[in-house]
């Protein structure tokens, strides 16, 4: 019997046990990753019978990576915000008659509650001990107050965005020039110091936020000439056109437009326009980097930003029509990893422009501390969009660690 398998044990505050039956019913299990998302995290192991609290026997789940798949997916359909890879995992664990699932549920503070979406409403949960309960009206006013912005500064972000894309889309026409697009808008606004920002080495030197000198970052932006950002209305530029270029506001955060053809991997044989994993994992990852340390840097601010401060946030690519992306990435430190991106066939895109339906929303504490994890959240709408999930995804992004480790 595999020894990670608890057998024997007794459900507590950090494991939860259910039956193979509980798949006909994710409603269930998913009630169950909310009350430890609002707790403190744990497992929640799904094929294991109990009785009175204990894992008395194995019950094996029929095509396990199948249910894997199906499980994931309404997890991430039901529970808002939205979960990434680092707040839940789904994995088969052998076991001798058969295989079970194992789920990993790893809060992240910065985003409760957490909250299960069901037939129009919400419902918040919580685990007490080895049993859950519904929050009560002071326990779910706290947490938002520790967290959210006011709706209708959340709304107005969004609309930023949003109001942002059409025009993109309208002026992008379906033409055969691709773009790549990236915003981030603070949510209530802030006062940013252009003047000295455009002083400092931030944009200048990406060792100084952390990212790679010689890196796919978004200092692919930057003219030919180098040199400081220009200011220009309300804002920083660093690039020589419109389609190439970094814009920093003063108050409504950042913006980076890229030709697509900056994500060309045009050394990989056998497709039309390959999109370069590295270029496409690595930008969106700099410009949280940048933002990050902005954030830490007391100087650059007018006034104090405050902690409910959130991001809303997207990512956008047109002109896609003969572009494809291929999973994984060829790891050449690992043997197993440079087979899988050998073996997968990349596949095309089924849409002219990728636009996703909803823009993200990160708080400031996430937006600061885990930078590598908000660009990544991004990314990976990239490579669902194509049809691939994060578990196919390059390795290079330690979902353990929830950082992008790249050699210099």
């Amino acid at each position: 019997m595999n020894n990670e398998i608890p057998l024997g044990k007794k459900e507590d505050l950090h494991l939860e046990l259910k039956g193979a039956d509980a798949l006909k019913d994710p409603e269930k299990i998913a009630r169950e990753v909310v009350a430890m998302l609002n707790a403190e995290g744990g497992e929640v192991w799904v094929g294991l019978r109990e009785e009175e609290g204990r894992a008395v026997a194995v019950e094996p789940i029929p095509e396990p990576e199948a249910n894997r798949q199906s499980l994931r997916d309404f997890l991430v359909d039901s529970i808002e915000p939205s979960l990434s890879s680092l707040e839940i995992t789904v994995h088969p664990i052998s076991a001798t008659t058969g295989s079970i699932l194992r789920l990993q549920v790893k809060p992240d503070s910065t985003r409760r509650p957490y909250a299960l979406l069901r037939k129009g409403g919400r419902s918040f949960w919580i685990r007490i001990e080895d049993r859950l309960r519904l929050m009560d009206r002071e326990e779910i006013r706290r947490a938002f107050a520790s967290t959210q912005p006011s709706n209708d500064e959340q709304n107005r972000a969004e609309e930023t965005v949003k109001d942002e894309l059409k025009d993109l889309q309208r002026e992008a026409g379906g033409g055969p020039n691709g773009i790549f697009w990236l915003r981030i808008v603070p949510a209530p606004e802030y006062s940013l110091n252009l003047d000295a920002l455009q002083n400092s080495d931030l944009l200048l030197d990406p060792s100084e936020t952390e990212n790679r000198r010689t890196g796919q970052t978004f200092f692919l932006a930057q003219g030919r000439e180098g040199g400081r950002p220009q200011r220009k209305a309300g804002r920083l530029v660093m690039g020589e056109t419109d389609d190439a270029a970094l814009s920093i506001y003063r108050h409504e955060g950042i913006q980076l437009r890229l030709p697509l053809g900056k994500f060309h991997a045009g050394h990989e044989p056998g497709a039309e326009k390959p999109l370069y994993w590295l270029t496409l994992m690595e930008v969106p990852i700099s410009v949280f980097r940048l933002l990050s340390k902005m954030l830490r840097v007391e100087a650059l601010w007018e006034e104090r930003l405050a902690e409910s401060t959130w991001f809303v946030s997207s990512v956008a690519l047109f002109g896609l029509h003969g572009w494809t992306l291929r999973p994984y990435s060829p790891q050449l430190r690992q043997l197993q990893g440079w087979w899988d991106y050998l073996l997968k066939e990349p596949r095309s895109s089924s849409v002219q422009d990728l636009i996703p339906a909803k823009p993200l929303r990160f708080p400031l504490r996430e937006v600061q501390d885990y930078p590598d994890r908000c660009g990544f959240r991004l990314v990976s709408r990239i490579y669902e969009a194509f049809g691939f999930g994060t578990d196919e995804m390059p390795h290079e992004f330690d979902q353990k660690t929830g950082r992008l480790v790249l050699p210099e």
